[in-house]
Formats: structure tokens, sequence, C-alpha cells
């Protein structure tokens, strides 16, 4: 929800991810991964799909007569579009921002959940390096 750029829906999900970081702390447990991921997620969904890839996208999509809320049979023609734009922008997100920081990242996939362009689905799993 924190991408739909509502003040609730972000509120919401700052205040849980916060939340969850001080208890996480307060019982002593190891969320650092957990966090990273959760950060990575939100760049690359909120900054980089939402207001770089999407757009674009959906110009594109548009263009071809295709409905962006209802890909149907361009599904994957779309997340092949999708993926050619995103994926290298995830990536130098990573390597500037979290890299540096001494983490890795061993898998990263991204598929549109719906079969529109609305929203994506990001997943990747980072570790710190040395670590699996």
């Amino acid at each position: 929800f924190a991408s739909w750029n509502t003040t609730a829906n972000t509120a919401g999900t700052a205040l849980a991810a916060g939340s969850c970081a001080v208890l996480a702390a307060h019982f002593g447990l190891d969320t650092a991964g957990a966090r990273q991921k959760f950060l990575f997620d939100r760049y690359v969904d909120d900054y980089a799909y939402r207001l770089l890839v999407r757009p674009q996208l959906n110009a594109e999509l548009r263009q071809a007569g295709i409905d962006t809320y209802a890909l149907g049979p361009h599904n994957e023609q779309a997340e092949s579009m999708m993926r050619a734009r995103l994926w290298p922008i995830a990536v130098d997100l990573f390597d500037d921002t979290f890299a540096p920081q001494g983490w890795r990242q061993s898998e990263l996939s991204m598929y549109l959940p719906w079969q529109r362009t609305f929203e994506v689905r990001i997943e990747a799993h980072l570790a710190r390096e040395g670590e699996h």
C-alpha cells in the first residue's frame, strides 16, 4: 500500500516499519537484513517504478492500444518492457546505496502481479557480505 501515494497508506507503512524495528530491537532480534530489503523494495517500487518506469511504460502500451489496467495476453510483453527499464535502475540503486554498506544481493526478480501496470512486485534477497 505504501506506493499508492496516499497520505494514509504512506504513513501507515512508515509507522508499521518503524514499529517492527523498535520491537525487534526491544527483543534483541537482528532484523537488519529485513529492514534493508524493505528499504530496497521501497526505493525500487516507490521511486524507480512509480516515478521513472511506469509513466513511460504506460505511454508506450497505450500508444499500442493496450489497456494498462487489463493487460491480458499482453502481460508478458509488458513485463518484459518493465524489466528492461527497471532492472538496470534497481541494480544501480543497490550498487550505489546498499553495496557500499556491505550488503550483497543474491536474488532479484520483478513482475506485474495482477496483469496491470498499477503495481510491481519486487523480490530481492539481501545479505551481509560473507553471509548466505
